[in-house]
């Protein structure tokens, strides 16, 4: 489990088993920034939307190698976008099955 979904009060985050990255659930997120400023890659962020987007925003951004990384959290997202690519398929997929 990361930092991020140990500190919020309101369940609306949690690690996607499918890319290890963590994921908002945008009905639950109040925006309070507390998953920002648990998460010790900065991989979170908080952004000015209008209410149809997502309030809090995860990006790949560590610079670190992997075993430096995981040092300072579990997830531990590099920026190699891998990832990515496989969210993407993932989202592919679903939007086509609908």
């Amino acid at each position: 489990m990361g930092d991020c979904v140990e500190v919020c009060k309101f369940d609306a985050i949690h690690i996607n088993e499918a890319t290890s990255l963590p994921e908002v659930i945008t009905s639950k997120c109040t925006a309070c920034g507390a998953c920002i400023k648990a998460c010790p890659k900065t991989i979170i962020e908080l952004r000015d939307t209008n209410k149809k987007d997502l309030k809090i925003f995860v990006s790949c951004v560590s610079k670190d190698k992997g075993a430096v990384a995981r040092k300072a959290c579990e997830v531990a997202c590099i920026g190699c976008s891998i990832l990515q690519m496989q969210y993407w398929k993932l989202i592919s997929r679903s939007e086509t099955k609908n």
